[in-house]
This record gives C-alpha cells, sequence and structure tokens, in this order.
C-alpha cells in the first residue's frame, strides 16, 4: 500500500482527514487514529474498506484541538 497524500483541515462539522492511495494491493482497509498528547484513540469502529487506488474521506466530528492522526 502507498499513501499519495494526506490532508487534515478543520471545518464546521469537525476535521475532515482525506487521503489518496497510489497502490493497495496488500491493505484490506483503514483505522484512523487520534493521537493527542501521549494518548491514541481509535476514530472508527468498523474498518474503511480498501477499494483500490481512491480517495477516501472521515470526518473527526470529536476533536477538540490540536491532534496528530494515524
Amino acid at each position: 500500500m502507498t499513501v499519495a497524500t494526506f490532508a487534515a483541515r478543520r471545518t464546521a462539522q469537525g476535521v475532515v482527514l482525506t487521503w489518496r492511495t497510489a497502490s493497495e494491493t496488500t491493505a484490506l482497509g483503514y483505522v484512523v487514529y487520534r493521537q493527542s498528547g501521549t494518548k491514541r484513540v481509535r476514530l472508527n469502529r468498523a474498518l474503511i474498506q480498501a477499494s483500490g487506488p481512491h480517495t477516501y474521506r472521515f470526518v473527526d466530528r470529536t476533536s477538540k484541538g490540536h491532534a496528530r492522526y494515524w
């Protein structure tokens, strides 16, 4: 799997994460984590299914400030 781009932007709905993949030959899907301080929290309950080279979008509606996403 190769991620070509990854971006996060704050909107009125929350932090919108978008990423585009260049290849996904071995990926089943994606799990999104938010890290704030030393704590890393899984955000999506279900796996975001991989669908070949594609652009994905996930909205973090619970972000309360500065965070790092994985």
